[in-house]
C-alpha cells in the first residue's frame, strides 16, 4: 500500500470515528434519559423549576399555558400546563380499547411508580369521586409534590373507552 492510500485510509477513519461520536452525543442531548426511574426523578427534580427543562413546544390555549413534553411516562402525548406560579402539572394519557388493558396499564404505572420513589413515599389507592375509576397517589411528608395515576371510563357514542391519566404536581391545589 502506498503512503497516498494509507493517509486516505486514516483520514477516512478518522471522519467515521468523529461521525459516530457526533451522532452519540447528539443522541444523549435529544434523549438523555431512557428508563422509566430517570424519567420520574428527572420530573420530580423538574417540579421545582415549574418543569421548565421539560417544557418542548408550546400549544396554544386560551386558559392557561400548555407545552409538549419532552419525555412521556404514559402514552405519548404528555404535557404541561400551567395556570401560573406553583399551579404547574406534568400530566400524560393513554387510551385502552377496554377495561382490562387499561387495568394492565395502570396496574404497571402503579408498581413502577412505586418502586422507583423507595419506601420514603406514601401510596394511596382509592376509587374515583366521580366514577367507577381507580386513583392511586403517592406523596411524600417533605413537600408539596404528589404523583398520581388514574384509571378513568370514558364513555363514547356507541362503546367505553377506557383512559389513564398520570399527573405529577402540587396535591395542595
Amino acid at each position: 500500500m502506498n503512503t497516498l492510500s494509507k493517509l486516505s485510509l486514516l483520514i477516512t477513519s478518522t471522519l467515521l470515528v468523529s461521525c459516530a461520536n457526533q451522532n452519540q452525543i447528539a443522541h444523549e442531548k435529544v434523549a438523555p434519559v431512557i428508563n422509566p426511574c430517570q424519567k420520574i426523578d428527572l420530573l420530580i427534580k423538574a417540579y421545582d423549576n415549574n418543569f421548565d427543562n421539560v417544557k418542548e413546544t408550546n400549544i396554544a390555549a386560551k386558559a392557561s399555558s400548555i407545552w409538549k413534553a419532552k419525555y412521556h411516562l404514559v402514552g405519548d402525548s404528555c404535557q404541561v400546563w400551567s395556570w401560573g406560579g406553583k399551579k404547574t402539572t406534568y400530566a400524560c394519557n393513554i387510551i385502552a380499547p377496554d377495561k382490562k388493558t387499561a387495568l394492565n396499564y395502570y396496574d404497571k404505572a402503579k408498581t413502577t411508580t412505586q418502586q422507583c420513589l423507595g419506601k420514603r413515599w406514601k401510596m394511596q389507592e382509592s376509587p374515583r369521586k366521580s366514577d367507577e375509576g381507580l386513583k392511586t397517589e403517592f406523596t411524600h411528608d417533605s413537600n408539596k409534590l404528589s404523583l398520581s395515576t388514574h384509571l378513568v371510563p370514558t364513555k363514547g357514542l356507541f362503546e367505553s373507552q377506557w383512559t389513564v391519566y398520570y399527573y405529577i404536581g402540587n396535591s395542595k391545589l
